[in-house]
């Protein structure tokens, strides 16, 4: 008899031990898994980091506005890997936008609106980001878009606005 309650107790010890290393591997996966998430991370933001500085190396080699527009441009196409991107000035007394900068797909200058002046006011969202300073993002295929802005974002083929 007490062999096989030996046996029992063995058999039950084994299973435990089963169990605890189980679960252990489970949570070294979770922290490989973590870990693997994190340098994702720090890799996309140390690219970020870089854009910016060569940016910044870029614009301090020349305060000529456009060279410096067309760095900014052209970096925030890297960063944000776009093909295009706009770049406004906000007249804040008259309460319009100028585009005073545009690079991007060839049809883009075929229907090109540099020097386009819009009312602030028919851009809501826009007008929120400039009055509040709070970042902003728009798709084409959001549901809450607002039509000023969509029409405005089909008419020059914009994807995203940010």
């Amino acid at each position: 008899m007490k062999n096989v309650s030996e046996r029992d107790s063995t058999k039950e010890q084994l299973i435990d031990e089963l169990v605890k290393l189980r679960r252990r591997v489970a949570e070294l996966e979770a922290l490989e898994f973590e870990h693997k998430h994190t340098e994702a991370e720090l890799m996309q933001r140390n690219q970020q980091l870089l854009t910016v500085q060569a940016a910044v190396a870029a614009i301090s080699s020349s305060l000529e506005l456009e060279a410096v527009l067309g760095t900014v441009a052209g970096e925030m196409i890297k960063l944000l890997k776009v093909t295009g991107c706009v770049i406004y000035e906000w007249n804040s007394v008259v309460n319009t936008i100028t585009i005073i900068f545009e690079v991007g797909p060839p049809a883009w200058e075929n229907d090109s609106h540099m020097s386009c002046t819009f009312p602030l006011a028919d851009f809501p969202l826009t007008k929120q980001v400039l009055v509040e300073r709070t970042p902003q993002q728009m798709a084409i295929n959001q549901p809450d878009i607002e039509p000023s802005e969509l029409a405005y974002m089909q008419e020059c083929h914009f994807k995203t606005l940010l």
